[in-house]
C-alpha cells in the first residue's frame, strides 16, 4: 500500500496516480523570516475558510483554490527575493539540471512540463504511471514504495547538487530541503498550471516569449 502522506517539515498530501505541480529552490532563496511570515498567513487565511460554514465540497473547493494561488505566490516570493543565489543562471548548471530531469521521463515519471528558473524550478509530472517503449503505460517502480515523491526529489537534487557545487567549486547545501508541491485535480487546473509555468521566463523579463527560453518544456 502506498503511503499517501510524508512529512519533512510541512505536511505532504500525495495520493495514488495523481499529477504534482512541484516548485524547488536553491538554498537560501528566500530569508527565512519572510518564508515563516508568508506560511503563518496562508495557515490563518486556512483556519479562517474552515471556520465559514461551507459544505464539504464547497470547502474542499475553497482550500484547493487557495493552496493554488499560494503556488503561484510563493513563485512570486521567489522572483522578489533580492540577493539570494541565482546559480541556476549559469548555462552549464542549468543544463545539468535540465538533463537529470528530462533522463528520469518515462524512467521514474512521466514528465508534462519543466522550467528552470535562476533561483528555482517547476516541474509537473505524473508518478502513478509512466510510458514504456510501445507507448503504453506501466505502473512507476516508485508506485509500490513509501514516500515515493520525497525519494524522487531527494534523488534528483541530490545528483545535480554534487554536480552543481563542483562545478562551482563550492561545499554546502546547494537545494533547499523543502520542496513546494501541489496535487492537480481537474483538467482546468492542468492547463492554468502549465500555462502559468510557460510564463515564467517572460514575467521574469528573461525573454519576450516562452519559446525563447532554452530550459522549459
Amino acid at each position: 500500500m502506498v503511503k499517501e502522506y510524508y512529512q519533512r517539515h510541512l505536511p505532504h498530501y500525495h495520493p495514488k496516480d495523481s499529477i504534482f505541480f512541484i516548485t524547488f529552490r536553491l538554498s537560501g532563496s528566500i530569508p527565512a523570516k519572510v518564508l515563516a511570515d508568508f506560511q503563518l498567513a496562508t495557515q490563518q487565511y486556512e483556519r479562517l475558510i474552515r471556520a465559514k460554514i461551507l459544505s464539504k465540497s464547497e470547502m474542499e473547493k475553497a482550500m484547493r483554490d487557495h493552496r493554488l494561488l499560494r503556488c503561484f505566490a510563493f513563485d512570486d516570493l521567489l522572483h522578489s527575493s533580492l540577493n539570494s543565489p541565482v546559480w541556476l543562471k549559469n548555462p552549464e548548471i542549468a543544463e545539468l539540471v535540465s538533463e537529470a530531469i528530462c533522463y528520469r521521463h518515462k524512467k521514474i515519471y512521466h514528465l508534462f512540463s519543466y522550467c528552470i528558473m535562476p533561483n528555482h524550478v517547476h516541474m509537473v509530472f505524473n508518478v502513478g504511471r509512466i510510458a514504456n517503449s510501445t507507448g503504453r503505460f506501466d505502473k512507476s517502480p516508485y508506485n509500490d514504495k513509501l514516500t515515493y515523491i520525497a525519494k524522487i526529489m531527494h534523488s534528483l537534487k541530490r545528483y545535480t547538487a554534487a554536480k552543481a557545487n563542483k562545478i562551482l567549486g563550492r561545499k554546502g547545501a546547494f537545494w533547499q530541503h523543502e520542496s513546494y508541491d501541489h496535487v492537480i485535480r481537474s483538467q482546468e487546473e492542468f492547463d492554468k498550471i502549465i500555462n502559468y509555468i510557460q510564463q515564467n521566463p517572460v514575467k521574469a523579463g528573461l525573454v519576450k516569449n516562452w519559446r525563447e527560453w532554452k530550459w522549459i518544456m
